[in-house]
């Protein structure tokens, strides 16, 4: 089969195409000490594939949810692959007042304190029994330091941030940054904080 030329037409051709069944993610997002955790992002990151388009439409639109008022949480429609269940979020006691609902798929910015993360494997089946629990996230913490001798340092290092990303996410994908994605900013004397990353390679 050779592709067909600009402006070309090629009738009569036949293709087929199997259907594949999607599943149902459900789990529950707890705390160590199984106080359930409501109103929180839980995102499902897809194992890298296909173009950075389609990943970039599956992050936005397929694969991110919030927790209900007993840490319930549902995903629909996951097409079989891997993926990584994360949530970086501050422990909540339910006395919280209601927070305004976040864009899907948006990067984690802010003071989160603790993390979870879970690896699972979608074949078209529903899992309706995963059990997510918030562990307590590491700080970051160090000095931006201008070494350069070509350009002038920046007169307010408070304009400088810099990302966290973790090491097993393609940093040329933008989908596969969605939700791990941790900006950092820098303060006046040109110190920063990270809080809540989840222990791994950045």
């Amino acid at each position: 089969f050779t592709s067909p030329g600009a402006g070309e037409e090629r009738p009569g051709v036949a293709f087929a195409l199997v259907l594949v069944p999607t599943a149902q993610v459900r789990g529950r997002l707890v705390d160590a000490d199984g106080r359930p955790q409501p109103n929180t992002p839980v995102t499902a990151r897809p194992a890298p594939a296909g173009s950075d388009m389609l990943q970039m439409l599956e992050s936005l639109f397929g694969s991110s949810t919030r927790t209900a008022a007993d840490g319930t949480f549902a995903m629909y429609g996951l097409r079989p692959g891997r993926y990584t269940l994360d949530v970086r979020t501050t422990l909540r006691t339910g006395n919280e007042p209601p927070a305004a609902p976040a864009r899907p798929g948006a990067p984690s910015i802010g003071a989160a304190t603790h993390w979870a993360k879970e690896e699972i494997d979608v074949t078209g089946v529903d899992i309706t029994d995963l059990t997510l629990t918030l562990k307590p996230g590491l700080t970051f913490r160090g000095r931006a330091v201008y070494e350069g001798t070509t350009l002038v340092p920046p007169a307010n290092p408070a304009s400088l941030f810099f990302r966290l990303i973790p090491a097993e996410v393609d940093r040329a994908s933008i989908a596969g940054r969605l939700g791990v994605e941790s900006r950092v900013s820098v303060a006046s004397d040109g110190t920063f904080s990270a809080t809540g990353l989840a222990p791994g390679l950045y």
